[in-house]
């Protein structure tokens, strides 16, 4: 069987031609990463992927798109690209037998259990167990957050809406964010400070200037500044901070022995501080309950394939 599998986000595009076999085994075939705003739409996109591959007249069996989008049915739309995708309709335009549509968070869920031990950092080693509850969370584009329970020798995503829970300030200075928030959004969850945008708001906060003023900043550019300008170094802590008290409380409310993993662009890219004390120490403060957040595992997911790796298995097995 040749299936598709491809992770398709605002700015980057992987898709990946396999061959897999009556034993499960998998063969690449053709891999290549594209950027999205060259095309006008998805078609068009896995055209140009075919053309590459030369597989044209290669038959498909099976295609499935992580997409950094919430999914509707059969149907998505990619606001940032202007794409509307309908899975009914790649699949009668290639003749492919089951085109699924899974959400970035439902892939990297789907593709923890395939992640190379090296691309997984142990950030709080708590008590694993082996069947217990696995919470995937992520900032990026928004805050994503899925979690799955192990049934009849399988885990089983539930969807889950936890990123746009109410912020909840733990100390004077994130009172002050909380108020400043305020003033501009009639609601402030987590998703409004742990997000991409989020990062450029704490920057805004920490260095008094209006948003209008560093909304071209990218996270890496905010990262860079960090060395040298304490408004930058300041807003990555207050990232930091909050991430860790957001993912202790998913460790209050799932009790997830499985592990948290916490995955996405902006983790993986402020890595050094997601280590650091800081963010554990936030996480761990939970007063008489932080024993339960001690005994939880919690996981830095790195790679950047995890979204490519859960349509994989999606296409290969569902």
């Amino acid at each position: 069987m040749k299936i598709i599998a491809a992770d398709i986000g605002n700015d980057h595009a992987a898709l990946s031609l396999l061959k897999i076999s009556i034993d499960g085994t998998r063969n690449i075939l053709f891999q290549k990463n594209y950027t999205p705003q060259d095309f006008t739409t998805a078609r068009l996109l896995f055209e140009h992927f075919l053309h590459d591959a030369d597989a044209k007249s290669t038959l498909i069996e099976r295609l499935c798109i992580s997409v950094a989008e919430k999914v509707e049915g059969n149907k998505c739309t990619l606001q940032h690209l202007g794409w509307k995708i309908d899975s009914l309709q790649l699949a009668q335009h290639f003749y492919i037998s089951e085109v699924s549509l899974i959400s970035d968070f439902d892939a990297a869920a789907r593709g923890i259990s395939t992640t190379k031990k090296s691309d997984i950092i142990t950030l709080n080693e708590g008590v694993t167990r082996e069947r217990g509850i696995r919470v995937v969370t992520g900032a990026g584009h928004g805050l994503g957050m899925t979690w799955m329970d192990h049934t009849q020798d399988a885990f089983n995503k539930r969807d889950s809406e936890g990123g746009h829970v109410d912020f909840a300030p733990t100390n004077k200075e994130q009172i002050e964010l909380l108020e400043y928030l305020m003033k501009r959004f009639n609601h402030v969850s987590y998703e409004r400070i742990l997000s991409n945008d989020g990062l450029k708001e704490l920057y805004a906060f920490c260095k008094q200037k209006d948003p209008s003023q560093t909304n071209h900043l990218t996270v890496k550019e905010i990262i860079q500044r960090a060395s040298s300008e304490e408004a930058a170094q300041k807003a990555i802590e207050l990232f930091a901070t909050t991430y860790g008290a957001y993912v202790g409380n998913l460790a209050l409310l799932y009790q997830p022995m499985g592990g948290i993993y916490v995955c996405g662009r902006v983790a993986a890219e402020l890595q050094h501080w997601i280590q650091s004390s800081q963010f554990l120490n936030a996480c761990l403060k939970k007063g008489r309950m932080s024993h339960i957040v001690q005994q939880t595992p919690i996981y830095l997911v790195t790679s950047s394939a995890i979204n490519l790796q859960g349509a994989v298995e999606t296409a290969t097995y569902h």
